[in-house]
């Protein structure tokens, strides 16, 4: 369907911003959205200063072997490739697959085979994108940090809408 990992990442990064290690986040110390622990599991025995210094080259292949991967990214339509790698970027790779399964109508296993991808060829863009986004943002409210967090989700959400509707229908 589409090569838009550049396109998709290039998102991400821009919502994921530097350095963090926010006492509030479970995640812990994170950079450009990769926390420590999932940088130890692409580099054990990492350090913080480490991830801190993480060079270009091993953000793209974490993200790239990390999420856009096991969410199939290549074999979804374009749009919904963003909408299901960048929440799987904030709430698993899992969790995503499921939710895509979910809008498309199949048993939310979290493993995209040949049944999931076939519904999601069958199904309108635009209208998985819409119903995307309404159980992205349910799942975002049901989060015991909403209140600390939440605003930032539901408004990275709103943009993700925006880029993969202006996504849709192209393939590179």
């Amino acid at each position: 369907m589409t090569a838009n990992f550049p396109a998709c990442l290039t998102f991400v990064l821009a919502r994921e911003g530097g350095w963090s290690d926010d006492p509030r986040d479970n995640g812990g110390a994170t950079m450009h959205g990769i926390t420590l622990r999932t940088f130890q599991g692409y580099k054990a025995g990492a350090t913080k200063h480490e991830l801190r210094n993480i060079s270009d080259k091993d953000v793209a292949a974490i993200y790239h072997y990390g999420y856009w991967m096991p969410v199939r990214g290549d074999d979804l339509p374009a749009g919904i490739d963003l909408m299901t790698f960048d929440f799987g970027v904030t709430a698993g790779p899992q969790r995503a697959v499921q939710e895509l399964q979910q809008a498309v109508g199949v048993t939310a296993d979290g493993v995209l085979g040949p049944i999931s991808l076939a519904a999601i060829g069958k199904a309108s863009v635009s209208g998985t994108i819409a119903k995307l986004s309404g159980l992205q943002r349910t799942y975002y409210r049901s989060l015991p940090t909403f209140a600390t967090f939440g605003h930032g989700w539901i408004n990275r959400t709103d943009a993700r809408v925006l880029a993969a509707l202006k996504m849709m229908g192209k393939t590179k």
